[in-house]
């Protein structure tokens, strides 16, 4: 479906941001095509899962082409591991669309807004549950996005924290920014 289509897109900018220094920027429009379809849709555990797994599978694709390559099972075990890893973004999605539900407003751009930022936060802790602490998986961290030259005046400045806020941030006031000029008006035609 479109709606799908949407998070997939999300996903393959935030994957890009992460994956190529020339397109560490994407980092900063990540959110979009989600804050987009979350204002005419309420997203699903299904994209919420789609949205999962297609970024681990363009983020962790070299990893997961040389454990197919090393183990006999290796293939079936990488799309075993892309299924978890899907598993917190389609909990993350069906449990903020139910809380955004309704209306158009700035209150759900907000709402999905918060959403992310805790999503990025615990994202680490959720999935490495059973590993003991300081052994989890923190390269999907948006803010690894920029260590290129470009903006590593941020983290300096901010933090990682700090730059996660700029992150969600710039996302969330861009979208308002360009629904109310040009989304909403064409909407309306």
């Amino acid at each position: 479906t479109l709606v799908t289509s949407w998070a997939i897109l999300s996903a393959t900018l935030y994957a890009f941001a992460l994956v190529s220094p020339w397109a560490s920027w994407t980092i900063f429009i990540f959110l979009l095509p989600l804050l987009y379809i979350a204002q005419r849709h309420r997203l699903s555990f299904v994209q919420g899962f789609v949205w999962g797994f297609t970024f681990y599978l363009m983020h962790l694709f070299s990893i997961g082409y040389w454990i197919a390559q090393a183990y006999q099972y290796g293939f079936v075990l990488g799309l075993i591991f892309l299924c978890y890893l899907g598993l917190l973004p389609a909990v993350w999605f069906w449990i903020t669309g139910r809380i955004a539900s309704g209306n158009y407003s700035w209150w759900r751009t907000t709402i999905w807004s918060v959403s992310f930022l805790l999503f990025f936060l615990l994202q680490d802790s959720c999935y490495s549950w059973f590993l003991p602490p300081g052994c989890g998986y923190w390269m999907a961290y948006p803010a690894i996005a920029l260590v290129t030259f470009w903006s590593q005046p941020i983290l300096f400045y901010f933090g990682s924290f700090g730059a996660l806020v700029i992150i969600v941030l710039s996302n969330g006031i861009m979208f308002e920014l360009l629904y109310h000029r040009y989304i909403k008006s064409c909407i309306a035609i």
